[in-house]
């Protein structure tokens, strides 16, 4: 009886613990810790199930292809496998994503899609490098491209010297619209790297922070429904005292010497007149021509009031000059005047 439980013992350890048999040779100098043991875990590492899902977050432009891992068991799959075409079955493009997946879903974005189009996709998995393990084929249509008018109507109004009231209509299918600005040309391009001064789905806002008496701001409007509209609607604002200052001095720019000079025989004529009496008649008949060139020049070639104020002006001054220059004339010492003779 003792025998036959010893002989059951060892047949159990056996099955449950494997012993690695030595040559007899080496089996003389083994002890216990000679003994391997191994354990063989309950894995079957099978190949995953994939199934396909319908596609997501589908624009005229891009869409998410999705599935879902299944049946795994104590490994990951190694990869996931995507392809998609214009026809059933027929895959023109593809992407194999490497990342270690355990079950659950798994998506793939894709881009750079045609408008209205049907696109045929499906997606696999595999295992430790195995055949692939396809789902079943889906299908999706991208969206038409929404075109929107272009923009109309942009109005701004200064309600101070730094706050623009801007509004413009309203644009059929226009989810938003674009406003940007600038102080030295009208902005071209609504990715350039202008000032935004409004993003939004209004038709009107206030802006603030300008300096509207001495600054033009040029303002360009567009309409946003993905893209943004081919043309924009433009328009300006400010500037009004600096353009009035402009016109004012504009006229003097083209004779300011001519000026210069008749304002300095002026100004040498009427000193003569108290300290050498003799040269101040000489110095305004020089300054009198030179006054009606200057003054005939501007009336001529600019026709703004203020031009043309200013041609007359001088003009006028030049029959002041011969008026003092014959005033002068007669003005001096009165023996000077009769030593001559």
């Amino acid at each position: 009886m003792k025998l036959l439980r010893i002989i059951l013992m060892s047949v159990m350890i056996g099955v449950l613990f494997p012993v690695v048999i030595m040559p007899a040779d080496e089996a003389k100098a083994a002890t216990y810790a000679d003994v391997v043991v191994t354990f063989t875990p309950n894995c079957t590492g099978a190949n995953p199930t994939f199934t396909t899902s319908n596609a997501t977050n589908i624009t005229n432009t891009e869409a998410r292809l999705n599935g879902t891992i299944s049946d795994l068991t104590c490994e990951q799959a190694d990869d996931t496998f995507w392809e998609w075409g214009l026809s059933s079955g027929n895959y023109t493009a593809n992407y194999t994503d490497t990342t270690n997946r355990s079950n659950g879903a798994v998506y793939h974005d894709i881009d750079s899609l045609s408008a209205n189009t049907t696109y045929y996709f499906r997606g696999a998995a595999r295992l430790n490098g195995e055949s692939w393990q396809y789902g079943s084929e889906k299908y999706f249509t991208t969206t038409n491209v929404t075109e929107c008018g272009n923009p109309s109507g942009l109005t701004l109004t200064a309600m101070s010297d730094s706050h623009i009231s801007a509004s413009w209509d309203a644009v059929a299918n226009a989810t938003g619209y674009l406003l940007l600005v600038s102080s030295t040309n009208y902005p071209d391009d609504p990715n350039g790297s202008y000032a935004m001064a409004y993003n939004g789905s209004d038709t009107s806002v206030t802006l603030t922070g300008y300096n509207l008496d001495f600054t033009e701001y040029k303002f360009s409007l567009w309409t946003y429904c993905n893209p943004y509209s081919d043309e924009y609607e433009t328009a300006s604002i400010g500037g009004e005292a600096m353009s009035a200052l402009t016109g004012i001095f504009t006229p003097f720019l083209g004779v300011l010497p001519v000026i210069l000079i008749v304002t300095l025989f002026t100004v040498l004529a009427a000193l003569a007149s108290k300290y050498f009496p003799k040269l101040a008649s000489p110095l305004f008949v020089i300054a009198a021509p030179i006054s009606m060139f200057a003054g005939c020049n501007i009336y001529d070639n600019y026709v703004t009031n203020v031009g043309l104020g200013v041609g007359l002006a001088l003009i006028l001054y030049s029959f002041v000059c011969f008026v003092f220059a014959i005033i002068m004339q007669f003005r001096r010492n009165p023996n000077d005047y009769y030593s001559e003779y």
